[in-house]
């Protein structure tokens, strides 16, 4: 089964503002078939709530969990569902609010490095002896970082409503990708060298438009000397036209000089669009931030899945995370 979390539309102004209205909706979709996912005819409603990341698993007494999250996974509410379906299918397993938790009541068993990031993907897992466990997939850096994937242990104490939820942090992963930085991720790199491209370029622009004249050098004390002995009060020049060199018999000195700033200036303003337009591609490419889904494969292999923002020409791009959490391959996927 698949969950996806929907909210209420929401303008640029009123999310910077914060007036962006909480009322959200879960779908629910059968995956038997991945090519032809079929739409279930029932939602869960969220009045006065976002719906992010959401998570479905099925208790060992039958009944199915639902998580949902709510901005940037900061609370987390779980529901339970109330008729006892065996499958979800055609009829309303009327899902119920039984449990509310947020990050500072995580668990941490003395771990410096535990954390409960901004997770833009949650996945809840069952082990065969019943124990489940959360998988919180997302970006650091609020999206410009490295891509990690964090495990907790999940337990629901109590069954009905007044429940509670206990997450204990485990450990963290971070998945890498062949020829990745351990360092700096490559996009913040892109990102700043595309400001110091843009620094340098305004800089060589406005010295060079002002003919040099503020330029180290510009100016010998011969020119001062020249001007000097002409006087202040010429008739025929005032100061700037003497140091421009628009009078008779004046030579510039430094044409060459002008040529290499300007030479400089589109270097730089070329390098800026190109690493622009690199880092573009590389913050909305395949991440973590976008989307991420877990399959496990057997006992001992489990493999994550990340997609890019949006489709391309009808074509969805992934990424294949191994048993090592090594990239493995990507595809895309027509839809």
């Amino acid at each position: 089964y698949l969950v996806v979390g929907c909210e209420v539309g929401c303008t640029i102004a009123e999310r910077l503002a914060g007036n962006c209205e909480l009322r959200s909706t879960v779908h629910f979709y059968d995956i038997a078939d991945p090519a032809a996912p079929k739409r279930l005819p029932f939602i869960v409603n969220r009045t006065a709530n976002s719906a992010g990341a959401s998570a479905l698993a099925q208790d060992v007494d039958g009944s199915f969990l639902l998580l949902v999250a709510g901005w940037d996974s900061a609370n987390l509410d779980l529901y339970r569902s109330t008729v006892d379906t065996g499958i979800l299918g055609e009829e309303d397993p009327r899902f119920k609010l039984i449990a509310n938790w947020t990050k500072d009541s995580l668990i941490t068993s003395g771990r410096s490095t535990a954390v409960f990031g901004q997770y833009q993907n949650l996945n809840l897992l069952q082990q065969t002896d019943g124990q489940l466990f959360l998988i919180g997939t997302y970006r650091t850096y609020g999206g410009l970082g490295f891509d990690y994937m964090d495990l907790f242990k999940f337990d629901v104490l109590g069954a009905g409503e007044g429940s509670a939820m206990q997450i204990e942090h485990l450990d963290s992963k971070r998945l890498n990708c062949k020829g990745c930085s351990d360092l700096l991720p490559v996009q913040v790199a892109a990102i700043g060298f595309t400001i110091l491209c843009g620094i340098l370029a305004c800089c060589f622009g406005i010295c060079a438009s002002v003919d040099c004249y503020l330029c180290p050098g510009a100016l010998t004390s011969l020119e001062f000397a020249k001007f000097e002995e002409e006087g202040s009060g010429s008739d025929s020049h005032d100061m700037f036209s003497s140091l421009s060199g628009s009078h008779p018999g004046h030579v510039d000195h430094y044409w060459y000089l002008r040529v290499a700033l300007w030479s400089c200036f589109w270097a730089c303003l070329v390098g800026a669009l190109i690493s622009a337009s690199c880092a573009w591609f590389l913050v909305r490419g395949v991440n973590f931030q976008a989307g991420a889904g877990v399959y496990v494969a057997s006992p001992n292999d489990m493999y994550l899945y990340a997609v890019d923002w949006e489709p391309s020409e009808g074509f969805i791009a992934m990424k294949e995370f191994g048993p090592t959490f090594l990239l493995t391959g990507g595809t895309s996927v027509l839809l």
